[in-house]
């Protein structure tokens, strides 16, 4: 599996991640993230590209607090130029299993394509709150099964969802 990431286990804070691409592909299970497991904070993790691939599962661009850490999940921030390309279960998302706050996440595109379980989101699964989602892109071109650009409080977590805004010029 490839990584590209920075994550703290104690009361550190998780450096920040920036990738410049001409053409960032990202399959079967390669990811890039901050994220953090203990009281430290993860950085914000932000890819600029002409274009981005992400395809398969658990493959993704990410900022994640997990179970038992106090600290905040970093803000994901994605940039393309020409085509966001999200597909077979690949995500971009910023999550908090802990009692800190997921980030926002943002991604801006001149077309987005989403397939077959893409997903772009915030969440919160304990006592953080989700972050707002900003979907920006030029053209959607949606197929398959579920595709999904949310902010979710679940069903054990007791902090609350974060506002999605989505804009599209061409659906």
């Amino acid at each position: 599996k490839t990584w590209i990431g920075t994550d703290t286990w104690g009361s550190g804070q998780a450096g920040e991640i920036t990738v410049q691409a001409g053409r960032l592909e990202l399959f079967s299970g390669a990811t890039i993230s901050s994220n953090i497991y203990g009281d430290g904070n993860a950085g914000q993790v932000a890819v600029h590209a002409d274009e981005l691939h992400l395809d398969g599962l658990s493959t993704g661009i990410m900022s994640l607090a997990a179970p038992e850490s106090q600290g905040r999940a970093g803000r994901v921030v994605i940039e393309i130029a020409k085509l966001a390309r999200l597909s077979n279960d690949a995500f971009i998302g910023s999550d908090s299993y802990g009692a800190g706050n997921a980030g926002g996440v943002s991604l801006r595109t001149g077309a987005l394509e989403a397939a077959s379980g893409a997903d772009i989101s915030s969440n919160t699964y304990r006592q953080g709150h989700a972050g707002t989602v900003s979907v920006q892109a030029a053209a959607l071109h949606h197929k398959g099964i579920i595709t999904s650009i949310d902010s979710t409080s679940f069903e054990d977590g007791i902090g609350l969802a974060g506002d999605v805004t989505k804009v599209f010029d061409r659906l």
